[in-house]
């Protein structure tokens, strides 16, 4: 229950305190999931072969970054650009982003902390549900990145700037 409640636990408590937009970082996790897929082996060779002997990645770690790294940027560019009442509406995107990252982490684990993990019985109904919880976790994503943030896409146009008065 502790690893299962830290795994999903954490990132939900970091987006909501650094009040960067979950919906921007659920989107940062699936570009991290398709560098794993696409550059996780090749980036895991050519790390290797320059690396010095002393300094050795697994393959697992160097995909852990690859899956966290877009993520991390977006935290660092996006910080604080949740305020006021949006802050209570990213909590639903939050929710689906740790499940996700929950969801894509686990395979990247080590085989010991994977089996702590399968004991859980929480673990196995996050499993049994992991294509709702993605797509529903997407869906609300989007919604939140259309509906709510629109504005900050017009280019300036639906802005009111304190001079407009």
């Amino acid at each position: 229950m502790v690893l299962f409640s830290i795994i999903v636990g954490a990132p939900i408590i970091l987006i909501m305190l650094t009040r960067v937009n979950a919906a921007m970082l659920f989107m940062s996790i699936c570009v991290g999931e398709i560098l794993v897929q696409y550059l996780g082996s090749d980036a895991a060779t050519v790390i290797t072969a320059f690396s010095s002997h002393g300094t050795q990645f697994s393959n697992s770690t160097i995909r852990i970054i690859l899956l966290f790294l877009p993520a991390i940027l977006t935290m660092i560019f996006m910080f604080h650009s949740v305020k006021g009442p949006k802050l209570i509406l990213n909590i639903l995107p939050a929710v689906g982003t740790g499940l996700v990252i929950a969801l894509l982490v686990e395979p990247l684990l080590s085989k010991s902390m994977q089996h702590t993990l399968g004991q859980e019985s929480l673990w196995q109904n996050l499993i049994q549900a992991r294509a709702l919880i993605i797509g529903v976790s997407a869906l609300i994503s989007l919604f939140y990145l259309w509906f709510l943030h629109r504005k900050s896409w017009s280019g300036g146009h639906g802005h009111k700037s304190k001079h407009d008065d």
